[in-house]
């Protein structure tokens, strides 16, 4: 079932990369970061994607995995930042990530059916091993 909701502000320490093969390690070296550093988290990791696969290729998708964090937080190395208030279509997705196309298939033919745009990057929230949010800024 597809859901607009408006996600609030929240601070995230993040990893920038590039591929999709990458993204697991990296989420890997940002926890094991936050966890030395003894930061209390938030919420579930966050990866956010700037670009389609189908488009630039699973190689060259740019993204950011993000950990919520406590405002103001200062972690050695790791870059934070905000993400900004926003209108999202949401759906969850419950099964592996082999078979989220279908869930991103459901939401994208929704956005289009109920004349929304796309106005920025998507967002994946990962809240276990078998469900995802899907998170895509609307307007």
């Amino acid at each position: 079932m597809i859901e607009v909701k408006t996600a609030k502000e929240i601070t995230v320490a993040y990893i920038e990369g590039k591929g999709l093969n990458n993204f697991d390690k990296e989420e890997a070296e940002l926890k094991s970061i936050i966890e030395k550093n003894d930061i209390k988290t938030t919420e579930s990791v966050i990866g956010i994607f700037y670009d389609n696969p189908a488009d630039v290729g699973p190689e060259n998708v740019k993204w950011d995995v993000c950990i919520p964090v406590m405002k103001n937080s200062k972690i050695n190395n790791i870059k934070t930042k905000t993400l900004k208030s926003a209108k999202f279509a949401s759906i969850i997705h419950k099964g592996t990530f082999d078979t989220l196309d279908k869930s991103f298939d459901e939401i994208l033919s929704w956005i289009s059916s109920h004349n929304h745009e796309i106005v920025g990057p998507i967002r994946e929230i990962y809240k276990n091993k078998t469900t995802t949010e899907i998170q895509i800024p609307i307007k």
